[in-house]
């Protein structure tokens, strides 16, 4: 017989463990195999070396947020559709940063067809997550 503690903590583990493996979801070759698949992904992007192409030119994710409008009323700065090394299509969507209004995020969606507030949303119910996870952790002493 298993205590709740040892299955707690091998739940845990595991859904770490996948949610480790849908960080590294945004790569281009990983975006192009899992939409073959069916399936579709709304991730954050960071401004790394990924490059993406709007208009037959390579922007980063800085310079294609450039291309938006200045001055947003809402939270969602705007979104553009652009296309990654490989081709595929994808739809970044602009928000401002809750911590630092001055600052912005960027998600990433391969589903062209969902809307801006949709993405948001969906991408903001992972956070609830991430809380339960820290929860769960200090609960049971797991560490960083």
């Amino acid at each position: 017989m298993f205590s709740i503690d040892l299955m707690a903590t091998v739940l845990f583990w595991l859904i770490s463990l996948c949610f480790l493996e849908l960080k590294r979801v945004t790569a281009s070759k990983v975006l192009r195999k899992i939409k073959e698949e069916g399936l579709y992904v709304i991730g954050m992007v960071k401004d790394v070396k990924q490059k993406y192409t709007f208009e037959n030119k390579e922007y980063s994710l800085k310079e294609v947020r450039k291309l938006l409008s200045k001055r947003s009323p809402s939270n969602i700065l705007g979104s553009i559709i652009v296309t990654t090394k490989n081709g595929s299509p994808v739809k970044l969507v602009y928000v401002k940063n809750g911590n630092k209004q001055n600052e912005w995020l960027a998600i990433l969606c391969i589903d062209l067809s969902i809307s801006n507030e949709e993405i948001v949303r969906i991408y903001g119910n992972r956070w609830t997550i991430q809380v339960f996870f820290k929860s769960i952790k200090s609960f049971l002493k797991l560490g960083n």
